[in-house]
């Protein structure tokens, strides 16, 4: 049932053969595995293919003792050379310097990676993706100014992203989307709330590109002494797409400046429209959700309509790609995709796989990946892909 990636070439241990991340990207090669102790690490730039893997977590920051040293981590792999990335915290050690991660192309994935964005004066985002393909599981962003800032082909699984004001002065939102496809599955995004006194800030604010939220919960920012927000500000063209999810908009006065009624704000302003979409899920022995683990059992369970046909596919992962009458991108690779299961959804809409039966201790630092598929009255819906690097 399990179908994992070729083995890597190599794996180069960080601290104890090099002593830090940028070191041994100096000397790795593609499908290598880059093992990493707990520790704090500087910021690195990554220009080839390989897997990052922090198993008990480690730090990527700047100097905290430097006033002016500001961090820019840089992931932009060539085309083939797929990056994953597992257990990594991005972060700011000064009080007055940011630390931006960015994606500048390529094809990536990040496991279990906290993003904190730095002082809101200095940098737009905390996490910007251009033109790459991108896949967030389990991970979290949180900046005083933007989080999360979208131009590429983004999907987002049991993440968070949360916006703060700290100054009053900046317009911080937790999504702010350029263009591209952006979907988030089973996800929670989290407006700023006004700064002593003013307006709060919607949760996401869409600007172009295609947008779908599944069973996820977007919350606009309160505001103080002025006029609600929106969870979700869409000045697109394209509607936003939402199946099973909840928008509540910032809580904001009727009449600004006085006593009035206080009220939240309507849960989109711009397009929007209700949709069938398919969530996914990977879990560890019922447990947990997330990555497969060495020594535990693995099963993907799916939510969509009742009575639905599920095909649930395991294969290595690829840039997305169009399907013809389905909105959503296949990201397996068709020439490396197995089914593995084929059901129908229970009356509350949910199917499980079989259990993989214990992850072999032979298969750490390989990934495995699964995506789901949904027929449901000759509509197609296909689920984002679970399962990751194991470890």
């Amino acid at each position: 049932m399990l179908q994992a990636c070729a083995l890597a070439q190599a794996t180069l241990d960080v601290p104890s053969s090099y002593p830090d991340i940028d070191a041994a990207l100096a000397v790795a090669q593609p499908g290598d595995l880059v093992l990493v102790q707990p520790g704090t690490y500087a910021a690195f730039t990554m220009n080839v293919g390989v897997t990052i893997l922090a198993p008990n977590g480690a730090t990527i920051a700047n100097n905290g003792a430097c006033s002016h040293c500001w961090a820019y981590t840089q992931f932009n792999p060539p085309p083939g050379q797929p990056g994953h990335l597992v257990g990594l915290q991005f972060r700011s050690l000064s009080a007055v310097q940011p630390h931006l991660v960015g994606v500048v192309g390529g094809h990536l994935t990040f496991t279990d990676c906290q993003f904190y964005g730095g002082h809101p004066a200095k940098v737009d985002e905390c996490l910007s993706i251009g033109a790459a393909d991108v896949v967030l599981e389990g991970c979290a962003v949180f900046s005083s100014h933007d989080g999360l800032v979208s131009g590429g082909n983004v999907v987002a699984s049991r993440s968070s992203f949360a916006a703060s004001m700290i100054m009053g002065t900046q317009a911080p939102y937790a999504i702010r989307v350029t263009g591209g496809r952006l979907e988030l599955n089973d996800c929670s995004v989290v407006g700023a709330d006004a700064y002593l006194l003013g307006t709060g800030w919607p949760a996401m604010r869409v600007m172009g590109g295609n947008v779908s939220l599944t069973d996820t919960s977007v919350l606009g920012g309160d505001s103080v002494s002025s006029f609600p927000v929106p969870a979700v500000l869409n000045q697109s063209t394209t509607p936003v797409r939402h199946c099973r999810s909840t928008m509540i908009g910032g809580m904001g006065f009727v009449l600004p400046g006085q006593a009035g009624w206080q009220v939240p704000g309507p849960p989109v302003a711009g397009l929007e429209a209700a949709a069938r979409i398919l969530t996914s899920y990977g879990l560890v022995e019922y447990t947990s959700f997330g990555a497969p683990r060495v020594g535990s059992g693995y099963r993907i369970m799916t939510r969509c309509l009742p009575g639905s046909l599920v095909v649930v596919a395991t294969g290595e992962l690829m840039p997305s790609a169009a399907v013809p009458f389905a909105l959503e991108p296949l990201r397996l690779s068709p020439s490396t995709a197995a089914v593995i299961s084929v059901g129908t959804a229970d009356v509350n809409g949910l199917f499980m796989t079989a259990s993989t039966g214990p992850v072999a201790v032979q298969l750490f630092g390989r990934t495995i990946w699964f995506q789901p598929v949904m027929l449901e009255m000759g509509a197609i819906g296909i689920g984002a892909p679970v399962g990751g690097v194991v470890y």
